[in-house]
């Protein structure tokens, strides 16, 4: 479960398991959360220097997963997104296949402040997953860093 709250251009994100939230700008791409699997935890602790040098099940044992264990322990994160960033939870479904880098490259080619043209590229996210031969469940959502201010129009938004 990855999930975020936005209030006043402040977010806080929850993380649990192997979904991601990314911030997007001009620019630039920042993965706001960290995976809860088992390669991610070694990397991290630098038990394993790549993923090169893990087992392949490492990427798919989820170490946190909502419906299968009693005790979790979500994970907070929190910072500020501006008008004209924005922010993109996904799945697993969707970044394995196509990556940070893609999913960048296919939002930065819209209007952040175009709920339609946002739309569109959540869409074409899981054609592009697909087309690629992912076979997991496949969840994105986008949001605007003021989506109060991009419907009255805020110059800030402009792309």
């Amino acid at each position: 479960m990855s999930a975020v709250f936005v209030l006043g251009g402040d977010y806080v994100a929850v993380q649990v398991g192997d979904g991601r939230v990314l911030k997007l700008g001009r620019g630039f791409y920042e993965q706001i959360s960290e995976d809860q699997t088992l390669l991610a935890h070694k990397l991290r602790t630098r038990t394993i220097a790549s993923e090169r040098d893990a087992p392949a099940t490492d990427a798919n044992t989820i170490l946190q997963a909502v419906g299968s264990q009693r005790d979790l322990r979500p994970v907070f994160y929190h910072g500020s997104v501006e008008p004209d960033e924005l922010l993109v939870v996904c799945c697993d479904g969707i970044w394995r296949k196509v990556g940070n880098t893609g999913i960048y490259n296919m939002f930065g080619r819209v209007d952040f402040c175009d709920e339609g043209q946002l739309d569109g590229v959540c869409q074409e996210l899981a054609r592009h997953a697909l087309s690629l031969g992912e076979t997991d469940n496949m969840t994105v959502a986008c949001l605007s860093g003021d989506l109060e201010r991009s419907r009255r129009g805020d110059a800030r938004c402009d792309r």
